[in-house]
């Protein structure tokens, strides 16, 4: 993730939540984040499944 400015947390719509290579880029880079997603995506992360 290249950014000129530091980032450390990253919000989206579910546009971007459902798309889990956007989730990877930004695990890969260490954000924290808080994306939307639709209620019948089903996610997993390092943290666990839901």
């Amino acid at each position: 993730m290249a950014s000129a400015l530091p980032v450390a947390w990253v919000t989206a719509d579910a546009a971007y939540g459902q798309e889990w290579r956007f989730r990877r880029i930004l695990e890969d880079a260490g954000a924290g984040y808080v994306l939307a997603v639709p209620k019948s995506q089903h996610v997993t992360s390092p943290a666990g499944s839901w």
